[in-house]
């Protein structure tokens, strides 16, 4: 399976983003429930059974929302590193073999490829 640098950043920016969409969401519920709880309009069995779910839920939520998170930085930390990596390797083959700059046209082993401006990624020419 091939993973394109680009599709790694594309899903912790996803990630990231629903993380902190799914807090703001949360942060809104609390909001309404502490509305509702402080005033006349919703008092008794209902309204604890509400308070209580949802302050479980808000217990429950804080670790895993961290660890989404941590998530985002681990990968976002570890595909900077694989590209870093990935150029330095291919700079220290090219300088062994005293090639300036990449050139497929000649070879009769690779198929030309180009790259993607836009996406990143190799596609045959």
């Amino acid at each position: 399976m091939k993973i394109a640098y680009s599709e790694i950043e594309e899903n912790v920016v996803k990630i990231h983003t629903l993380a902190v969409e799914l807090q703001r969401i949360l942060e809104d519920v609390s909001s309404n429930i502490n509305l509702l709880s402080s005033s006349d309009i919703w008092m008794g069995l209902g309204d604890e059974y509400v308070v209580s779910n949802y302050n479980k839920l808000q217990t429950n939520f804080n670790p895993i929302f961290e660890e989404l998170e941590r998530s985002v930085l681990f990968m976002s930390d570890v595909s900077d590193g694989y590209r870093h990596l990935d150029k330095k390797i291919k700079n220290d083959i090219m300088s062994n073999l005293n090639i300036p700059k990449l050139d497929y046209s000649d070879s009769r082993i690779f198929i030309p490829r180009t790259i993607d401006k836009k996406d990143n990624n190799e596609y045959d020419k």
